[in-house]
């Protein structure tokens, strides 16, 4: 055979093997970096949900799952014998997969085998799915009473799937009831009434409360509701009101309006009053249990209201250097200040500013350098018919320690005509107001 045509074909398959090996290798780092995307968003997806959740250890009605399951002589019978069965146990559990348990297990027995629920897992909403494509829907809220809980009476048979969605909507009732803690809501129950049942809130006619209501809005809680109840409350008398996913409402008692107070607000989990003691300091109120997921670490300010109480004294410090023990950053509070603490996420984005008024599409709108009234008002959809060609500038500064708040006044049918006197730059965080006539 000639010798050159075999140093050929040797040639030819070392350079497919060549091109094989660097395909699979390309495939493999291609493949696996697609999934390790996939993952990675999956995983941010789930740390943004996981960041507005409850701990477990929070909601009344799991703990009493756990610690008071119903165990009937049967079932009892049933599960101190030999024989196993197999189930599935999928979703918003801690680990998920197949589990042999043995005969007469109840569905609690199959949480509890797969590591519990997550922080976003459902009790209300329980799929338990046969083997002849039968569907049992469980809501394990319906099974527990203070007086007896009969979840074990859900008892799981060979070759069960159970899947547990995340819930829809889990609020927080704290203050002034017997069950404090996360309770999750279905559509048909997102009445303040229905939540006071549950957490079971009894009050007393010696005292007067007051309910406070918080919601996640623009990436902290503000206080939405605020109202004086009596011992005939029962939730149902804020007509229209709905309750939210992340809702967290506080029943407070009513202790006269003399006592000396600070109040929180921004990334807090309960904001509102607080009534001093003597001698509160900061440190006191900046503490990880007061704090939400996602506070910004390195600013945060306290408006000090001044004798004449026209402008504020803003005095900056670090949470983060005050929850490490740093006491150089402490200061003692005083009556009427204001505590602010913001999210990181603020920062993140950037400065912002505002437009409302006699707009198509008023809001927050990103800041950049060199914005003017003109730019705010066509990203904002142009003006109302019949808008006023005057409008304001809302505008807040720090100035020597002080926070001082201005308006500027702005014939907009100048500024929109690119008059550059009236065409005023804007600063970050400045509220564009314009009027009706």
């Amino acid at each position: 055979m000639n010798k050159s045509f075999i140093l050929r074909v040797v040639a030819i398959m070392m350079l497919m093997v060549f091109i094989n090996y660097w395909g699979i290798i390309f495939s493999v780092k291609y493949f696996s970096g697609n999934i390790q995307v996939a993952k990675a968003s999956s995983q941010n997806e789930k740390e943004s949900n996981e960041k507005f959740s409850f701990e477990l250890d929070d909601r009344p009605v799991y703990k009493m799952l756990n610690a008071n399951e119903n165990n009937s002589i049967d079932r009892i019978q049933k599960m101190t014998s030999n024989k196993k069965i197999s189930i599935c146990i999928a979703g918003e559990v801690n680990y998920p997969g197949q589990f042999y348990l043995p005969a007469g297990s109840s569905i609690v027995d199959g949480i509890k085998a797969s590591g519990g629920l997550s922080r976003l897992g459902s009790l209300r909403n329980i799929k338990i799915l046969k083997d002849n494509n039968s569907c049992q829907k469980v809501d394990l809220y319906s099974y527990v009473s203070t007086e007896l809980n009969k979840a074990g009476e859900i008892v799981l048979g060979d070759g069960d799937t159970v899947v547990v969605p995340e819930a829809e909507v889990l609020v927080e009732i704290s203050g002034h009831v017997s069950k404090p803690g996360v309770y999750e809501l279905k559509n048909l129950e997102r009445s303040l009434g229905w939540l006071l049942k549950m957490c079971s809130f009894k009050s007393s006619e010696k005292k007067n409360y007051k309910i406070d209501i918080h919601r996640y809005q623009d990436d902290f809680y503000k206080n939405i509701v605020s109202q004086k109840i009596d011992k005939r409350f029962f939730g149902n008398e804020i007509s229209g009101f709905l309750l939210e996913n992340r809702d967290k409402i506080e029943i407070l008692v009513e202790t006269g309006n003399l006592e000396k107070t600070v109040e929180l607000r921004g990334h807090f989990r309960y904001p509102g009053k607080v009534v001093l003691k003597s001698k509160t300091y900061l440190s006191e109120m900046i503490t990880r249990q007061n704090l939400m997921y996602g506070f910004a670490k390195d600013y945060a300010e306290v408006l000090r209201v001044n004798d004449q109480k026209e402008e504020y004294e803003v005095l900056s410090f670090s949470p983060e250097a005050l929850l490490k023990g740093d006491r150089s950053a402490d200061f003692q509070l005083k009556n009427g200040d204001r505590i602010m603490v913001f999210s990181q996420a603020l920062f993140n984005r950037g400065a912002k500013v505002a437009i409302e008024g006699d707009v198509l599409k008023a809001g927050k709108y990103q800041w950049r350098e060199g914005l003017r009234v003109a730019d705010l008002v066509k990203a904002a959809g142009g003006l109302k018919k019949g808008a006023a060609k005057i409008a304001r500038i809302e505008r807040r500064s720090v100035e020597d320690g002080k926070l001082r708040k201005r308006t500027v006044i702005v014939n907009l049918e100048k500024a929109l005509n690119n008059n550059s006197r009236y065409n005023l730059y804007l600063k970050p965080f400045d509220l564009l107001v314009c009027a009706s006539k």
